[in-house]
């Protein structure tokens, strides 16, 4: 038996859209994480482990679009892979 489907259009899901990043803008944390797409403390935990740069302007933190450029194709880390994992040695004089 057939089943009665509609070939032709599928079922398409709404796309949020990015803004671009403006390399020479200022961004405070709320419109930086959502230039890049990530949550804020994405954004804070980057700036915390010293892989995004930020200006600070009295108790506010600001990230240029440049940085915000340069933390994504760096990778968009936001901490270093060495400080999670435990350090193991093998024995010496086996």
């Amino acid at each position: 038996m057939a089943e009665a489907r509609s070939k032709g259009k599928k079922a398409t899901k709404k796309r949020r859209v990015r803004p671009l990043i403006e390399p020479l803008r200022n961004y405070d944390r709320a419109e930086g994480a959502a230039a890049v797409g990530c949550s804020v403390i994405t954004l804070i935990r980057a700036y915390d482990g010293g892989h995004l740069k930020a200006y600070r302007v009295g108790r506010r933190l600001f990230h240029s679009g440049q940085h915000l450029i340069d933390w994504m194709e760096a990778g968009g880390k936001t901490s270093s892979a060495a400080s999670r994992a435990p350090s193991v040695s093998a024995p010496s004089g086996l």
